[in-house]
């Protein structure tokens, strides 16, 4: 997850052509400082034919394709262990241009599970952004639930504070 969330705020000048090659880093580290790594890209573009890795754009460490606004790509960094389990998250990004800084916005507006989040590991400023993200995702989805309280009410404890 810290990945994801590493991949989500970065910023950097529009003036550095910055691809998915040098993002990639920044979804691996967390598992690098663990000697840990995963063998697939981070991310792929996701394009108007709607195919499943619609390119030029994507994020991993081959791909050279510049940043540029409204470019779509997926942030999914994962972890397998072989006969064990695997782990996932995958959001959808826009590139969007504040200033001369680039950047990126989540699509996706589905909550994080908060049981398996271990506060232990996660900074004031992750709590934060996650906190902001569920205040996002709970604002724009409930309104669209209309008079479905059960849905409502797990919507609003599935987007709690952590």
């Amino acid at each position: 997850m810290l990945g994801n969330l590493d991949i989500e705020r970065v910023k950097w000048p529009k003036t550095s052509q910055i691809t998915g090659g040098d993002i990639d880093v920044l979804a691996r580290r967390h598992l690098w400082a663990v000697h840990k790594d995963y063998q697939h890209g981070t991310g792929h573009g996701v394009g108007h034919f709607l195919g499943v890795h619609e390119g030029p754009v994507g994020i991993s460490k081959y791909n050279k394709t510049i940043f540029e606004p409204n470019m779509i790509v997926t942030n999914e960094p994962g972890y397998y262990e072989a006969g064990k389990y695997g782990i996932r998250i995958e959001n959808i990004l826009v590139v969007k241009q504040e200033n001369e800084f680039l950047g990126f916005e989540c699509l996706t507006l589905c909550p994080y599970d908060l049981n398996l989040i271990d506060e232990n590991l996660i900074t004031k400023k992750d709590r934060e952004y996650i906190n902001q993200y569920h205040t996002r995702v709970r604002e724009t989805l409930a309104p669209l639930l209309k008079d479905d309280q059960q849905t409502i009410d797990w919507l609003t404890h599935a987007t709690r504070e952590i």
